[in-house]
């Protein structure tokens, strides 16, 4: 007989758990996702220009069957925001209007007063109510070893297509056709920022949920630390 039990954590605690496990769940997926599907890289020499580029080849589908997953994630983070709002509210200010009781999330108080800007976590939230959120291949790319870079050249860091360019110099020695030049390929948002993985992006909205969580908790009665139960 399978017994089932019964959380007595707050709403908005049960949210954040479920959202850790969702990225818990994903963290292996994508991982071996990037293992399996290695993007190419090609070195490409014009000999008219001098330039020795290396240019990403074909790259692989990342929407992947784990998009609902994502969509899940990002939906709980909202709801416990929202969650323990309403419960700060209703505890201190019995009358307002429950229909009216949302989470603000804004980079400053006249994006908040005009709604001039839908926040990261309300686009990437509902992105998951009218289609699966769009996954994109995501590269770090640079040369090996500082000493090997030439002046001015930084490493790419963000998305990638095929066709993407991710580093081009100039062949001024016979030497610097053999630089060695180092690629790592991830999974990240089309619709978040560009120089996040997708992992990096969920692991930080986490964070800044659980702080926000640990500060308003107190006040509706709930704890004033969360154990954390991301998997490293």
């Amino acid at each position: 007989m399978t017994t089932h039990t019964v959380s007595t954590d707050p709403g908005y605690l049960q949210k954040y758990r479920r959202a850790e496990e969702h990225f818990n769940s994903l963290r292996p997926v994508l991982d071996q996702f990037v293992h399996d599907h290695p993007c190419p890289v090609e070195k490409k020499f014009d000999p008219n220009s001098k330039k020795l580029r290396w240019i990403v080849g074909d790259v692989p589908d990342a929407s992947g069957v784990w998009s609902p997953v994502v969509g899940e994630f990002f939906f709980n983070c909202r709801s416990a925001l929202d969650q323990i709002i309403y419960a700060l509210v209703k505890r201190h200010a019995p009358k307002a209007p429950p229909r009216q009781l949302t989470y603000p999330i804004y980079k400053d108080p006249l994006e908040f007063a005009f709604h001039m800007r839908e926040p990261l976590l309300n686009q990437l939230g509902n992105i998951d109510k009218h289609r699966r959120p769009h996954l994109a291949i995501f590269a770090t790319a640079g040369f090996a070893s500082f000493s090997d870079w030439p002046g001015g050249f930084m490493p790419y860091v963000g998305r990638v297509k095929k066709g993407t360019v991710l580093q081009e110099l100039v062949v001024r020695k016979p030497e610097d056709m053999n630089m060695d030049f180092v690629t790592t390929f991830g999974v990240a948002f089309a619709d978040g920022p560009a120089e996040w993985t997708a992992e990096i992006l969920m692991l930080t909205v986490l964070s800044v949920l659980r702080r926000i969580l640990e500060s308003l908790g107190p006040f509706v009665g709930g704890p004033g630390r969360i154990q954390v139960g991301v998997g490293h």
